[in-house]
This record gives C-alpha cells, sequence and structure tokens, in this order.
C-alpha cells in the first residue's frame, strides 16, 4: 500500500482546484475544499425560477372571482325586488289599518238602534286603489237575531307588469 505524503495530497487537491476553480487550502496534514460563495453555486433551475403566474393560472383565478362577483350581483338583485314587494305589501297593510280605523270610529259615532247603510266606497291613496263594501248580515243565536255587518276591504296595486291584491274580511256590529 502506498502511502501518500501531505505534499503529494497536496498536488492532487491542487490539480483539482484547477479543475474545478474551487479554492483549496492545506492546514498541516489536512486538506481542505473551499466552497465558493453562494452566487457561484451551481442551480438546478429550480431555484432561480422567477416568482409569477403563468397565463394559466391567472385565467383559473378571473374565472373563479368573476363567478363569485356574478352570485353576490344575482342575490344583491333578488334581494332588492323581495324588499321592494315586501314594501308593498306592508304599504297595503298600512292602509288596510287605516281603512278599518276609520269605519271603527264611524261605528263608534253611530248610536246603537241606526243601522248601517248598505255602502260601497273606493279610492286611490299612493298607488294603492281600495275599495270596500258593507252588507248586513243576519246571525241567529237561539232565538235571538243578532245584527252584523260584513266588511269586504281590498287593495290592489300594480308593480312592473304584475298586479297584487289583498282581500280582508271581517264583521263590524
Amino acid at each position: 500500500m502506498l502511502k501518500s505524503s501531505p505534499k503529494d495530497i497536496g498536488k492532487q487537491f491542487s490539480s483539482l482546484r484547477a479543475e474545478r476553480s474551487l479554492p483549496v487550502r492545506q492546514a498541516g496534514n489536512h486538506v481542505f475544499e473551499i466552497a465558493s460563495p453562494p452566487s457561484e453555486v451551481r442551480n438546478d433551475g429550480a431555484r432561480n425560477r422567477k416568482r409569477g403566474l403563468t397565463l394559466l393560472e391567472v385565467i383559473i383565478s378571473v374565472g373563479i372571482l368573476s363567478s363569485g362577483i356574478i352570485t353576490v350581483m344575482q342575490a344583491l338583485t333578488y334581494s332588492s325586488r323581495v324588499t321592494g314587494v315586501s314594501s308593498d305589501y306592508v304599504r297595503a297593510l298600512f292602509l288596510a289599518c287605516d281603512k278599518l280605523q276609520e269605519l271603527e270610529f264611524k261605528e263608534s259615532q253611530r248610536k246603537p238602534s241606526e243601522a248601517y247603510d248598505p255602502a260601497q266606497e273606493s279610492g286611490e291613496q299612493n298607488k294603492l286603489k281600495w275599495n270596500y263594501t258593507i252588507e248586513e248580515q243576519g246571525l241567529k243565536l237561539g232565538d235571538q237575531v243578532l245584527t252584523l255587518y260584513k266588511l269586504n276591504l281590498g287593495i290592489s296595486w300594480a308593480r312592473k307588469d304584475r298586479k297584487e291584491a289583498l282581500q280582508f274580511v271581517t264583521f263590524l256590529r
């Protein structure tokens, strides 16, 4: 077996250094190869790849984003339409309450011996059309007859191309 001296090892590493152009240092019997700075290290390409998005990734992202925006816009449109319809119903209910209170006030001013005149009235208020009829109804309780008056109150309105209506029926005494 051949023993190499430190000088022989140094020569071997010197030739290696010349081939690879890496600095080599020798300290006593030991020879050290000095690694080059990171800028000189050869990359395999993955590290050097620029951080960015490919065209396919951008197209997919825009597609996902646009479908989400379309869904939100449809929800907002539906919500505003439902809010409008709800607002119409609330206005119609307030008008019905107003007309019922008006009739109750007329009833409270009437003497008990006076009968309701069969009546029919109609009108329009805030784009809501209303009409009511009062009809006499007799209710027999045993051998006693109770006179009641049937009130039919109708409220109608138009929303775009649709016609909506509410009908209320109650009895007055």
